[in-house]
């Protein structure tokens, strides 16, 4: 499979190294014949993680459906410029993230704090849910948010039955909305509670359960 495919120019990546050191990084530039990937690091400061050249490293990039790992060594390293090369030496592997089923358009009241991981800034919104699930969130929200893959979130979701469920996440990645006039941001919920979680599903249950009800019939 060409690189290509999975990886271009502009895309957001986690590169993981065996510790679990990670570095969220931008792709840069694609080489198939090659099979290299350059990416920048996404600080202002250094690039200064202790990855060295030779070390395996693990790199994810978030897809339509989930999301596409593969295996590259690191080339070099230019910690001034946070710019740095790896080759890929693996086979892509495409997996899902959601454990859970995903309901459409929830009654549900998000309000969303995040900090941006470019500069540590915080911000607070209150957008539209789009979906959700038992570990997974989509928003609805205005272009100019500056939200982006790798921010993390705070999250307090208010269910229609006045229940309040409190969650971290991580921002997986942004795209336009089918109008092209608001975004999506895709969010991996975590640090739920057993009885978050549980709560959580047993609304979702319900809320597909009624909706199955009220679905007209075929004559």
């Amino acid at each position: 499979m060409k690189l290509r495919q999975y990886l271009q120019k502009g895309n957001e990546v986690r590169i993981t190294d065996a510790t679990g050191q990670m570095v969220l990084a931008a792709v840069d530039a694609v080489n198939d014949y090659q099979r290299t990937v350059a990416c920048r690091a996404r600080v202002s400061a250094s690039f200064q993680t202790g990855f060295r050249s030779g070390t395996i490293l693990k790199l994810e990039t978030p897809t339509e459906h989930g999301m596409t790992e593969v295996t590259g060594r690191l080339q070099w390293v230019d910690d001034f410029l946070s710019y740095f090369s790896l080759q890929i030496i693996g086979q892509p592997r495409s997996y899902q993230r959601r454990r859970f089923f995903r309901v459409d358009n929830p009654p549900v009241e998000a309000f969303i704090g995040f900090q941006l991981a470019q500069n540590g800034q915080h911000k607070a919104i209150q957008p539209k849910v789009k979906n959700l699930s038992g570990n997974g969130i989509a928003l609805q929200v205005d272009p100019n948010t500056p939200m982006q893959a790798g921010d993390r979130i705070q999250a307090c979701l208010r269910l229609e039955n006045d229940h309040f469920v409190q969650a971290e996440g991580e921002v997986v990645r942004t795209y336009p909305d089918e109008t092209g006039e608001q975004a999506i941001a895709a969010i991996h919920l975590n640090g739920l509670s057993n009885r978050d979680t549980d709560v959580l599903v047993r609304f979702l249950l319900g809320i597909q359960a009624q909706r199955r009800r009220y679905q007209p019939q075929a004559a």
